[in-house]
């Protein structure tokens, strides 16, 4: 079977120690690649942060509100 695009980000993503991708502001993590099926040109390799009840009113993730074991993804500084 023939790798897609995607497969061959999630495999870069994996190696290379990152937790998916961020990008336009948004973000999704290696185990559901690109699950908007948008263009995905623009994205950077990201690290996983939880987020914090702490840290909720200055957040700046597209969600809910704090719930436990929530997260955003955030560019890698080392991307």
């Amino acid at each position: 079977m023939k790798k897609t695009a995607c497969d061959i980000v999630r495999d870069y993503l994996i190696e290379h120690g990152y937790d998916g991708l961020a990008g336009d502001g948004c973000g999704c993590s290696s185990e559901d690649i690109v699950p908007c099926d948008q263009y995905f040109g623009n994205c950077v390799p990201a690290k996983k942060v939880v987020c914090q009840p702490e840290m909720c009113a200055e957040c700046s993730a597209d969600c809910d509100g704090y719930a436990d074991g929530k997260y955003y993804m955030e560019e890698a500084d080392n991307a």
